[in-house]
């Protein structure tokens, strides 16, 4: 587990501070984690359909060049979308 210090100012210390002063979370720091586990889930989210999406385009050009492909197969030939 790492430590590390987060200075907030206006806008984003007034926010941090609502969620504690209306009970959502019992500290700052539940605020922090909890946003950095939102912003995991949306980007995560968000790569997968991405991959999804190319693994689908990737299918059609092989079918149009009438061989098939897999996922395992998709996942070599680009193996920065793993």
């Amino acid at each position: 587990m790492s430590e590390f210090i987060v200075r907030l100012k206006g806008q984003q210390d007034q926010i941090v501070d609502k969620f504690v002063e209306q009970g959502i979370f019992s500290n700052k720091t539940e605020v922090v984690r909890a946003g950095i586990l939102e912003l995991y889930n949306k980007y995560h989210n968000l790569m997968n359909k991405e991959n999804e999406l190319m693994f689908k385009v990737a299918q059609k050009i092989d079918s149009e060049k009438n061989k098939s492909i897999s996922e395992k197969e998709f996942l070599a030939k680009y193996p920065h979308l793993k």
